[in-house]
């Protein structure tokens, strides 16, 4: 799934010179180069962690030390795995005794530091009445257990990325990654054991890199498997899940709890450190392959069915019925898309099973499934 046929490639620049330095940034249309200005790009990183590739004379310095950086962090668990009961173990291959998925030199170093964006690992939660710093209108996710009903709102969680929560002795791993817009749950059982996870300061395909605390391999969050480190090929269970905006989240689950501000850290969670990132065209990071079909960050549900994926991209799903079928790997799937929560239901026809679309940036799945089959509305 990780091949694919003609690619554009995005290229980041950093142009540093005597004077007004500045930073280009080409985005995947034919619209003109965006310009910040150095020292606005550099107030940015430092005050809201937003991640920057190294400049083109660094990139040298940049790639030995982040390979001696990728040795250090797994030098004690570098070992090649084994496939156990429930995990499906991936091809890899070891470089200078480095067990790895994915080439080392495609995990690019994204800025801050491993932990450099804190996960919350003692998170807390309020009611929907002591919660009035959400934005009404925001997205975020929703998880059920049992009759725990909470939801994680993307404005705390992008500058968070990772909660390590429990919720009815039920470990849960949320996992937001504001540059590919991917909202994942899993569930965080490695080995047979429960672990936690931190945000590694990497990023492969411009989405995030994970780290596990049991061992400290790499995991790419999109792709819910370990690329680095003893537990290479090993994947993360998916948890059931929903996107969904506050508004409608409350008016469903009233009882419900939301994921406080109340975090520890000092952060305004009333802005967004990637400002207008999500609506425009332009990526921070290079990716492998890209597709024009879609604004790279039109919101698209990816459903799995026996290994073989489908991708729905918000745009198709609007123009569709309310209810409608189509097949994934030749199964029948019954389609329920609710045009005013923008929540999709997926069904499959012979199991009745409900199934869990993942959801991202149209580019980031791309990037890393470049065949993927796209469901369109004609």
């Amino acid at each position: 799934m990780r091949q694919g046929n003609h690619v554009t490639f995005l290229i980041l620049i950093l142009v540093v010179g005597i004077g007004a330095a500045g930073v280009v940034l080409f985005v995947l249309t034919t619209s003109k180069p965006i310009i910040i200005e150095k020292k606005e790009i550099v107030e940015k990183i430092i005050e809201k962690e937003i991640p920057v590739t190294p400049t083109s004379s660094e990139k040298n310095t940049t790639n030995i030390s982040f390979a001696m950086g990728i040795a250090r962090d797994i030098s004690s668990t570098n070992t090649a795995s084994t496939t156990n009961a429930g995990e499906e173990d991936a091809s890899y291959q070891i470089t200078n005794g480095i067990t790895h998925t994915v080439p080392l030199e495609k995990i690019l170093a994204g800025g801050p530091e491993k932990d450099g964006i804190p996960s919350l690992d003692n998170p807390t939660f309020t009611s929907i009445k002591k919660a009035t710093d959400i934005q009404d209108d925001g997205m975020g996710i929703a998880i059920s257990v049992g009759d725990t009903y909470r939801f994680y709102p993307f404005q705390i969680l992008v500058w968070h990325e990772i909660v390590n929560d429990v919720i009815e002795d039920q470990h849960i791993l949320v996992t937001y990654c504001p540059l590919g817009g991917t909202g994942i749950v899993f569930d965080p059982k490695v080995n047979g054991t429960y672990t936690t996870f931190g945000t590694s300061g990497k990023l492969y395909q411009s989405n995030l890199v994970m780290y596990d605390t049991q061992t400290n391999s790499y995991w790419s969050q999109i792709l819910g498997e370990a690329i680095v480190g003893k537990q290479t090929g090993k994947i993360l269970t998916v948890l059931p899940y929903q996107i969904m905006r506050y508004h409608d989240w409350k008016q469903t689950y009233p009882n419900g709890e939301v994921l406080s501000t109340d975090t520890g850290f000092t952060r305004d969670y009333t802005t967004s450190p990637y400002g207008n990132y999500a609506n425009d065209t332009s990526l921070f990071f290079p990716v492998d392959y890209t597709d024009n079909r879609y604004h790279p960050k039109m919101p698209t549900y990816v459903v799995t069915i026996n290994d073989e994926m489908k991708a729905y991209p918000l745009e198709e799903l609007e123009q569709s019925p309310e209810e409608f079928s189509d097949t994934i790997a030749g199964k029948k799937v019954s389609i329920t898309y609710n045009k005013e929560t923008k929540i999709p239901l997926f069904i499959q026809d012979n199991t009745q099973e409900k199934l869990i679309p993942i959801y991202g940036f149209w580019f980031s799945f791309v990037s890393v499934y470049p065949d993927i089959a796209v469901y369109t509305a004609n």
